[in-house]
């Protein structure tokens, strides 16, 4: 009889992902990046001053602009590296509602791009103050609606960027597609002014950084719910099996060893007891339709091993030659005898 379980807090799931994203040295080494490309994109107004205007919120935008480069791409990260690495199943085994999973990823993503505008800001600040120890004059313009477009800015690029992971589901895919489709509408937006200021993300974004929503609305309502809503919906939603039938047996058929079988035990026990509370159509995985059935291959494996040494060997030259290993007392007979002709041997090797 299976027995439910409370469920796992939100807050939970939040801190591992959010430990997922962090934790690990490839993760520690793009974090660096970012931070890296931050400071640079930073500096080009103090080290360009005839290139920007020198104003308080024109260095925060410049910092906002250098979160975007690679930020994105930790938030992709985040939400496909499991996808990719095939470990999804081991997290809907613990909390197969994927709609809480998903959410948990978005929660953490926001935490990690709202880490990132501080970082950007304390960078804007740090770049205003060597402008100001240069000499140079500051216009100090900087106002609350200006900070707050500012992070909405950055939470607009992560939120994307985990749309496009979310819909994806592969880490090389929702990266490609996070630098291309931006390219290719850009370049189609110059080409059509209506592709520029409804479906290509630089003007309605560019307005969000600027805080120009006078007469923008609704074109940046419209981008919004295009690279954000749409896709994320689309991602948390989709279903990677058609019927619990099928989500079972294919979870079933995963390759892999006896901790996989544990494993798998675990989330048929887990599928059986969330039966009622959901669709098992959304705890299954992506995917494992493709991967191939266990049972094909110990049934092959059990074949050959139960195959008749002269069959096995029937179309090789030479079979093998058997070693067996002489007991203490076997030493002294002959090795043209069998084993079979020596029992007193064995029995004698049985009792030491």
């Amino acid at each position: 009889m299976t027995t439910l379980h409370a469920p796992i807090p939100f807050s939970r799931l939040v801190r591992v992902e959010w430990s997922k994203a962090t934790d690990t040295r490839a993760a520690r080494w793009l974090l660096a990046l970012v931070a890296l490309s931050t400071t640079a994109m930073a500096l080009v107004p103090v080290l360009s001053p005839t290139s920007f205007d020198q104003t308080h919120a024109s260095y925060l935008r410049v910092a906002g602009l250098g979160l975007t480069v690679l930020l994105p791409v930790v938030a992709i990260l985040m939400l496909t590296g499991e996808w990719s690495q095939g470990s999804i199943l081991t997290t809907f085994t613990q909390e197969p509602r994927r709609i809480r999973v998903v959410s948990a990823k978005v929660a953490a993503s926001l935490l990690l791009g709202g880490a990132g505008a501080v970082f950007g800001a304390v960078v804007a600040v740090a770049g205003l103050g060597l402008a100001s120890a240069s000499g140079r004059s500051l216009e100090a313009d900087l106002s609350a609606g200006a900070v707050m477009s500012y992070l909405l800015f950055v939470f607009v690029n992560v939120l994307a960027a985990v749309a496009l992971g979310a819909l994806l589901q592969s880490s090389a895919a929702a990266i490609a597609a996070s630098f291309a489709l931006p390219a290719a509408f850009a370049a189609l937006g110059t080409t059509s002014t209506l592709i520029a200021d409804w479906i290509d993300t630089s003007n309605p974004w560019t307005w969000i950084l600027e805080s120009d929503w006078s007469g923008h609305l609704a074109q940046i309502t419209f981008s919004l719910a295009l690279w954000i809503a749409l896709p994320l919906a689309a991602g948390a939603s989709a279903p990677s099996a058609e019927t619990s039938g099928e989500c079972a047996v294919n979870c079933q058929h995963h390759p892999g060893g006896r901790s996989h079988g544990r494993m798998v035990r675990r989330f048929l026990d887990s599928l059986e007891a969330f039966r009622e509370g959901g669709s098992p159509s959304s705890i299954c995985p992506r995917r494992l339709d493709r991967w191939p059935a266990r049972s094909t291959t110990r049934a092959r494996r059990s074949q050959r091993c139960s195959r008749t040494p002269t069959a096995s060997w029937s179309s090789r030259t030479s079979p093998p030659t058997r070693l067996t290993t002489p007991t203490r007392r076997s030493a002294s007979l002959p090795h043209s005898s069998p084993p079979s002709a020596r029992p007193w041997a064995r029995e004698a090797a049985l009792t030491r």
